[in-house]
């Protein structure tokens, strides 16, 4: 039972990767050219604030010495500096520090009225398409997944999981992205939908190949030796659809509504929704 559930994540990842490939390669360019709104005051400042502290917050991930302890069936690996980059959080706030750092040139070159170089208007776009709907996955996976798990088997990790760096990459991760949808409105290109899931799926082989090197899986659920293995990929993909296309019907959404401010608190509050900032009341010691 064990080795079908392995072939049959192994043959689900491929074949979704392929077809995310050939979708890609049939691509025309021409759609990253995506009109964005214009930028406001309020952007600038949303982007500024977000690349300091993405890039200072991956910063002090990276120099942080004391080591991070992942466990997975009797195995535990410590790691520190560039090994904590192995989770698929850091993959995405890494993106988002790009996002930041991108989106910020745009604005800067749109309000002084220069001509923004179309290579880093289409890579706005890109980083935009992976960062924005994933900022869902990662905050609910982690309030309705890797907390409750962490609480069973591991409590001496919650305090670790519910620090300051932690919370900006989770919490303050789908906050800023809806701030930034609301703000900015980036725009979102629905031919671009395979390349957010081709993200994923370059994390899940990753995952596979970390294993066989250290033996452990940072997420369990993308262990394919277990039987609901494939329940679990089917599920996670079904997930970043859903959130990829909530987040091109926000977008939408918002820039044709008769009630903006209405939808715009109705966005911050459900991204609110998705965060959890402290301790239950009953694991405080």
């Amino acid at each position: 039972m064990v080795q079908f559930s392995v072939l049959v994540c192994v043959a689900l990842v491929a074949a979704v990767g392929a077809w995310c490939v050939a979708a890609l390669a049939e691509l025309n360019v021409s759609v990253l050219d995506a009109t964005a709104s214009p930028v406001q005051l309020s952007s600038l400042f949303l982007r500024g604030v977000g690349a300091t502290l993405w890039c200072r917050t991956l910063y002090c991930s990276y120099a942080d010495t004391t080591p991070l302890a992942i466990q997975h069936r009797g195995h535990k690996v410590h790691v520190r500096h560039l090994g904590r980059f192995i989770t698929f959080t850091l993959w995405c706030n890494c993106m988002l520090a790009l996002y930041w750092l991108s989106s910020l040139l745009v604005a800067v070159l749109a309000m002084q009225g220069l001509q923004v170089p179309a290579a880093l208007q289409r890579l706005t776009v890109v980083l935009w398409q992976i960062t924005g709907p994933l900022s869902w996955l990662v905050s609910m996976v982690v309030t309705f997944v890797l907390l409750p798990a962490a609480y069973r088997k591991e409590p001496e990790k919650i305090d670790v999981m519910l620090g300051w760096r932690p919370q900006v990459l989770h919490n303050g991760y789908v906050l800023f992205c809806a701030l930034e949808l609301i703000i900015s409105r980036p725009p979102m290109v629905p031919e671009l939908f395979p390349l957010m899931i081709l993200f994923g799926l370059c994390y899940i082989t990753f995952a596979w190949f970390l294993y066989l090197r250290l033996r452990i899986y940072v997420y369990f659920f993308l262990d394919p030796t277990m039987v609901w293995a494939p329940l679990a990929y089917l599920a996670l993909l079904g997930a970043t659809a859903g959130f990829f296309s909530m987040s091109t019907w926000l977008t939408r959404h918002l820039s044709s509504t008769e009630h903006p401010t209405l939808s715009c608190w109705a966005v911050l509050l459900a991204a609110l929704g998705t965060c959890t900032w402290r301790k239950r009341k009953e694991e405080k010691t």
